[in-house]
């Protein structure tokens, strides 16, 4: 994810990308996520054992093998995010 378009097909390499949330309460004795191989922390927050957990995730849309954000004929925009 080095720069905002990274095969070059006009779609931003953010968009690109699976944006998913998880919210953890760690007040009830949930466990946090484990991430699959293509999925990635950006961030995360706690609050009074509360954790909110930001991710992306590698689309390959096509099954090649190739990530979407590196793939320049998909051109599907996987992050609803505005």
């Amino acid at each position: 994810f080095v720069d905002v378009d990274d095969d070059g097909d006009g779609v931003l390499t953010i968009d690109e990308l699976e944006h998913l949330e998880y919210i953890v309460d760690t007040n009830m004795g949930e466990e946090e996520p484990v991430l699959g191989p293509d999925e990635f922390e950006r961030n995360r927050t706690e609050v009074d054992g509360i954790i909110t957990i930001n991710t992306v995730r590698i689309v390959d849309s096509n099954g090649d093998d190739l990530g979407d954000y590196l793939d320049d004929t998909i051109t599907t925009v996987n992050n609803d995010d505005e």
